[in-house]
């Protein structure tokens, strides 16, 4: 299988999984929907695309949580919104939304076709629309793109001391794994996106994999800023 290697990292992230209304909430990790829409806005494609769907449906998505920072809850509020039967609220609505902060992530995005892998890379590494962690205002650190690699599964996609574990603080002994797509006898467990252009929900079926990492590379985020300001 052929994989995009995504690094997705920056001083805020959000990524929804089941908000209604008013809240707004943020998984503990990146979602695939949320993924896929950024690499559809990089594509420039607009909302009703088609290929919004066939990137879902054609590529399968696991997740490494290198850090996974702390929640913020933002506090907001909003006026003049409309009601559902059209007219203005007079009322100031309550909005808080969640964020992650100071998380770091690798993605492994499984593509079968060898085409199709260099259109995503392309895009991602030539935006057409600027990518964002969840949400517009959650600028990444960096380009996401890392690489493109072909490994036997996401597992060795993932665990790949090529990528080195990106921390702000002491990482932890035991890294998670969300991976989708992997042959085992494990039981998997379910998790919710939001898929194709009409929006409604999806369950996939992923395994999560935990690994020590006292013997894999380690990055300190913090440390590694610092040093690069010392040689600007």
């Amino acid at each position: 299988m052929n994989y995009i290697i995504l690094r997705l990292e920056g001083p805020i992230q959000s990524w929804g999984e089941k908000s209604f209304w008013d809240e707004r909430d943020t998984s503990s990790m990146p979602t695939k929907s949320a993924v896929i829409g950024m690499i559809a806005g990089c594509m420039g494609l607009s909302r009703d695309s088609d290929k919004i769907q066939e990137l879902y449906d054609k590529t399968t998505f696991s997740v490494r949580l290198d850090d996974p920072g702390q929640i913020l809850r933002d506090y907001q509020t909003i006026e003049n919104t409309k009601k559902a039967d059209g007219p203005i609220n007079k009322n100031m609505v309550v909005s808080p939304r969640y964020y992650l902060v100071d998380a770091s992530f690798l993605v492994a995005l499984g593509v079968k076709s060898q085409s199709f892998l260099q259109e995503i890379a392309t895009a991602l590494k030539n935006p057409h629309w600027p990518p964002y962690l969840g949400r517009k205002c959650c600028i990444p650190s960096f380009p996401v793109y890392v690489d493109a690699i072909e490994k036997d599964n996401p597992i060795d996609a993932l665990w790949n001391k090529n990528y080195p574990i990106r921390s702000y603080t002491k990482p932890s002994q035991t890294i998670e794994l969300n991976v989708e797509g992997l042959e085992s006898t494990s039981r998997p467990y379910r998790k919710r996106d939001v898929y194709g252009r009409t929006r409604f929900f999806k369950y996939r079926f992923v395994h999560g994999v935990f690994k020590e990492s006292q013997d894999f590379p380690k990055q300190n985020i913090i440390e590694e800023f610092k040093n690069e300001s010392l040689t600007h």
